[in-house]
């Protein structure tokens, strides 16, 4: 039974869809005022066999306990799909109601049932729960808030729409197998961020669920402002959940102290800004120059120093990408939505319209790329142009992380810490992130990232873990 979940919920969908199309009350409408709402969610079960490693380790269930707990996950899973399946007759139903019904009245029609299966939804989620309490020992019911916190970070966590937002700090400290005196330094920063991140996730989760309505009625009466009201609300919770990754990032570097520390805070960089802290094209031509076998020596060493002058100007170009993104992310809803409304009035506006500060931090990036791969291609003949990875033209390079010919680099699977400081900086380091006050709004200026660091796939650089939070 667990894996026709995936099928029914798409019927199901489809089933709300054909209501409600006619009206533009779709799911993915809402994504109109720039974001989303907890109605994606609806017709996604709480629990999942996923889950179980989940409740086996914040519990410590006994062996005995397991095949239990599966039982129980079975018959919340039936639960589920006999409520999607009524959920789809009712709908089906609506789809001979709707016709020759005012506007104003559909929403009725579809936000009825949709409350009604909310409710029935919440009622399966709760009986599982407490049949699963009347499972456990007392130790084991002191663990409870420790499920909790567990389930929420699982599930809530991803339902990211910023950069940082979702980044699991606890994978990231595991990947980075500390020795037993090292984790033990920063395990009160750790009890800290736990309780922290599940508060700002728990207000999160309450801020999208409450905005809902809202957002239906917003769609309904076609309110843009309305709808955009609501999303901003939502994102100055997002940006609480963001600096709480933020500012307990800074506490772990500081914990850890040296080059540990800066390696952690640049694997959290390159997992909370992935599109800028990502493997460039450039550094895996300078790589390879400096690997030629018989290379001049005075060519070599010109090619060394070009590439000790890339590569904080690729570094400092990647922070104000970076800071950018911070800044202009909270906004998106607003611009978004300016953008839909262009576009039904017939201007010509991108799908998804980003910030000029943004596109222009971008640009420069790219100009950076430009201007290394071409010094570096003159001070090599035809002969050694060949040997690079990709041959070709450098105007004809391809996107960051990939040769000229298309194929992904022999570098382009490396991240994190490379050899080369930032000259100016007295030692290797990386941006440290700032922190956010809850409260910081759209348009307002948020903390810049500060220090100096060295970039992300140079020579030395650790390969990239394959976790995902």
């Amino acid at each position: 039974m667990i894996y026709r979940l995936q099928p029914l919920r798409s019927t199901l969908a489809i089933g709300f869809t054909a209501v409600a199309l006619a009206f533009g009350f779709t799911p993915r409408a809402e994504a109109q005022f720039g974001g989303r709402s907890s109605l994606a969610n609806s017709f996604v079960p709480d629990f999942s066999p996923r889950d179980l490693v989940v409740f086996i380790d914040a519990l410590g269930l006994e062996e005995w306990q397991r095949p239990v707990l599966e039982v129980l996950l079975d018959d919340y899973t039936n639960g589920f799909t006999a409520g999607v399946e009524g959920m789809r007759t009712e709908m089906a139903g609506l789809k001979d109601r709707v016709a020759g019904v005012d506007a104003n009245d559909v929403m009725n029609l579809i936000t009825g049932p949709m409350e009604k299966w909310q409710t029935r939804k919440h009622g399966l989620r709760d009986d599982f729960l407490n049949n699963l309490k009347a499972q456990l020992s007392d130790p084991q019911l002191e663990l409870w808030p420790r499920l909790e916190r567990a389930l929420r970070r699982e599930k809530s966590l991803p339902s990211a729409e910023i950069s940082g937002e979702a980044v699991n700090l606890f994978n990231v400290v595991r990947d980075l197998q500390l020795a037993p005196l090292q984790s033990d330094s920063i395990r009160p920063i750790l009890d800290t961020y736990e309780f922290a991140l599940d508060a700002a996730l728990a207000d999160r989760d309450r801020a999208i669920e409450e905005a809902s309505k809202e957002l239906m009625q917003a769609m309904s009466s076609n309110d843009p402002e309305r709808g955009v009201a609501a999303q901003e609300r939502i994102m100055i919770k997002r940006v609480a959940v963001r600096a709480v990754q933020e500012n307990t990032t800074t506490q772990i570097k500081d914990g850890l102290g040296g080059d540990l520390g800066t390696q952690f805070e640049m694997k959290v960089l390159e997992r909370a800004f992935p599109q800028v802290f990502r493997p460039d094209p450039v550094t895996p031509l300078f790589e390879s120059a400096l690997a030629m076998e018989n290379l001049d020596a005075t060519k070599k060493a010109s090619i060394d120093s070009l590439f000790l002058e890339f590569t904080p100007q690729n570094f400092g170009a990647n922070v104000t990408l970076m800071q950018a993104m911070r800044l202009s992310e909270p906004q998106q809803p607003r611009r978004q939505t300016a953008a839909i409304q262009a576009r039904k009035q017939g201007g010509a506006v991108t799908r998804s319209p980003e910030a000029e500060d943004v596109v222009a931090a971008r640009q420069a990036r790219e100009a950076i790329w430009e201007k290394y791969r071409n010094l570096l291609y003159e001070l090599l003949n035809d002969q050694e142009r060949e040997n690079l990875p990709g041959i070709g033209k450098p105007d004809n390079a391809a996107d960051a992380g990939k040769t000229q010919s298309g194929r992904s680099s022999s570098a382009a699977s490396t991240l994190g810490v490379t050899d080369r400081a930032v000259p100016g900086s007295g030692k290797s380091g990386t941006p440290g992130l700032a922190g956010n006050d809850p409260k910081e709004t759209a348009g307002e200026k948020s903390s810049k990232v500060t220090g100096s660091g060295r970039q992300s796939g140079g020579r030395g650089a650790p390969q990239q873990a394959e976790d995902q939070d």
